[in-house]
């Protein structure tokens, strides 16, 4: 296992059928230029997610602890790791830093963008391939 990984992902933009797919319609989407990227590093006591946008934030590794002491802001990254580790990943202490030129809050796709990094980057720290 490495002791620290890095991946990125694009944001996107919906160009047409925006509200159409929370129906189960189909859009056209396209990335844009802004990115998000996501460095995973191993050790710590737990897991930890540092972010400019999102502040700063700690939980327990999965069944270490209340599920009440995992912030609404890392349940996302905790589904990804639970994903992860159903498929024979490791579960282990890390910190997550997250460094994005997608705005929050546009729909331009900054949270979908950073669980593909988030993912990327913590399967390459434990030898996949890094993106």
């Amino acid at each position: 296992m490495r002791e620290a990984a890095s991946a990125s992902a694009p944001g996107k933009v919906i160009i047409v059928g925006e509200h159409f797919v929370v129906r189960g319609s189909m859009a056209i989407v396209t990335a844009i230029g802004r990115r998000l990227r996501v460095t995973v590093e191993s050790g710590g006591d737990g897991i930890v997610l540092e972010s400019s946008m999102l502040g700063r934030h700690h939980a327990p590794l999965p069944g270490q602890g209340t599920a009440a002491s995992v912030s609404t802001v890392l349940e996302p990254y905790m589904a990804v790791l639970r994903s992860l580790a159903a498929r024979g990943y490791s579960v282990v202490p890390h910190r997550i830093l997250v460094e994005s030129k997608i705005p929050p809050r546009a729909g331009l796709g900054s949270s979908a963008a950073s669980m593909v990094a988030y993912a990327l980057a913590y399967s390459a720290m434990h030898g996949g391939s890094p993106v």
